[in-house]
């Protein structure tokens, strides 16, 4: 069956769902025609050595979705330089992630119009790196979604977000293993801090898991950033924060938490932010359809 795609020349796109790649060895890469292919979705977990003959052979792919297990890899990605320019959307998630980086994967990939980046863990995982930062194209990402756990936390956010300066949309998952994050992040995010970063924000999302309430997320810190951000106080040369959206597993629980939650509401209005609070369900379906949204994009080109 599989020498059935070997003489396709005009396959674009490539959906796997199974474990095509975990039975066969790599000469199964001539089965496809990957230097044609602008699509790849593999809904399976790659190796270290699958990952890296895959990237180095998909010279025209635009749009990227790989499920990786981090037991089989290394510091970093492929060892020699890999130029993707063409590719603009990446999303990789991550099993087993120990103290590996997602972002090291990509040090040795030159990819200079990526606009939308994801990165998750079925665990905590590490953030950064010092192989992270051969990376050279943070400052091309405008779209960055991160839904795991961080081991290095708030230094890895910070890190990472001082060099995405270009970024316009945000997506953060906080749960039982990192939401102490969000204070000292929310607080590092105010325009008001000596060191600004992320000046082109526009659009914030924040994803709770399991058993976090309102007050865990609507800190004074969190209301101080967003009033930072509105339309009076933006330091010149930084855009103003336009929507915030906050999904929660759970509504809110009390009188006191209701309050809370319709402080920020008031909050937002008055500093001409868009604030929409909804469950972690409908934003775990958003970003389902946020993918095949993504998918479609590149569906006829």
């Amino acid at each position: 069956m599989v020498n059935l795609f070997k003489d396709t020349p005009r396959l674009r796109h490539l959906s796997i769902h199974g474990h095509f790649f975990s039975y066969h060895t790599l000469h199964r890469k001539s089965a496809f025609p990957l230097s044609n292919l602008t699509t790849v979705v593999l809904e399976e977990t790659l190796d270290a050595e699958d990952w890296c003959s895959l990237i180095q052979s998909c010279h025209r792919i635009r749009y990227g979705d790989f499920l990786f297990d981090m037991d089989y890899f290394g510091p970093s990605g492929p060892t020699d330089l890999v130029r993707l320019a063409d590719l603009e959307v990446l999303l990789l998630e991550a099993r087993n992630t120990g103290n590996h980086s997602l972002v090291a994967q990509l040090a040795n990939l030159e990819i200079p119009n990526l606009h939308t980046l994801r990165l998750g863990a079925d665990y905590k995982a590490q953030l950064m790196s010092p192989e992270a930062f051969g990376f050279q194209h943070f400052h091309c990402l405008q779209s960055l979604i991160l839904t795991c756990g961080w081991l290095d936390g708030f230094d890895g956010m910070v890190q990472l977000f001082q060099r995405t300066v270009n970024l316009k949309e945000l997506a953060l998952t906080f749960d039982s293993t990192n939401y102490n994050v969000s204070s000292p992040l929310f607080k590092a995010m105010t325009y008001a801090e000596s060191h600004i970063i992320l000046p082109k924000l526009a659009s914030l999302r924040i994803h709770t898991s399991w058993g976090h309430r309102c007050n865990d997320f609507y800190p004074n810190v969190l209301g101080d950033m967003v009033k930072s951000r509105s339309v009076s106080e933006s330091p010149m040369g930084c855009e103003r924060l336009q929507s915030l959206t906050i999904a929660l597993d759970l509504p809110p629980r009390d009188e006191s938490e209701a309050n809370e939650a319709l402080r920020v509401v008031l909050l937002c209005s008055t500093a001409g932010v868009t604030f929409k609070l909804t469950n972690s369900f409908s934003d775990w379906d958003k970003e389902r359809s946020d993918r095949r949204a993504f998918r479609g994009m590149f569906d006829d080109q």
